[in-house]
């Protein structure tokens, strides 16, 4: 049984076939009875055709993480923390800004006021929020994104207690 609006097309593809005679709009009639065999069954062999030629073509969706490199953050990301505790003079300023609260002061001997902050990453949202807050410039998040971890405490970013005399003969030394 023949639908009422194929029907309709037809009549009208016919008459547009007559009237146009070798018209480009004569083709239409071929193009469509060709786009309704492979709606309704294709034939093996296209669709064969059709998946080899989509397989090669286009590239991976995935990669074998660990063995190459990934996928590259781009400019502007906010990723891990970097402190620099020479500059860091403990004023909590960024403990204060941080929403979440990961952000924690500790005793240090290096800064001015005998305190270092630790961030824990588990529960560091990655705001920037901390890093407009320091007016020392001693705290800015990097583009490093691969922060995974084995366990929570792997996630908890110390800086590195170093006096700044020491640090400076390092440098020289290295």
């Amino acid at each position: 049984m023949v639908d009422s609006r194929e029907s309709g097309i037809d009549d009208f593809l016919n008459l547009l076939g007559s009237l146009a005679g070798q018209h480009p709009l004569g083709k239409i009639r071929r193009a469509i009875s060709d786009r309704r065999r492979y709606l309704i069954m294709p034939r093996p062999g296209v669709i064969i055709c059709e998946a080899l030629r989509n397989a090669f073509k286009k590239k991976k969706a995935t990669i074998d993480y660990p063995f190459q490199e990934g996928v590259k953050p781009k400019k502007g990301l906010r990723g891990a923390h970097y402190f620099i505790l020479e500059k860091c003079t403990g004023c909590r300023a960024c403990e204060r800004a941080c929403p979440p609260m990961c952000i924690e002061m500790v005793p240090s001997e290096v800064t001015k006021t005998g305190k270092r902050p630790v961030i824990n990453l588990g529960e560091c949202i990655f705001c920037g929020l901390c890093e407009e807050a320091c007016r020392y410039d001693a705290l800015f998040l990097t583009d490093y994104i691969e922060l995974s971890a084995f366990g929570r405490d792997e996630m908890i970013i110390y800086s590195k207690e170093t006096k700044p005399s020491e640090s400076k003969e390092q440098q020289e030394e290295g």
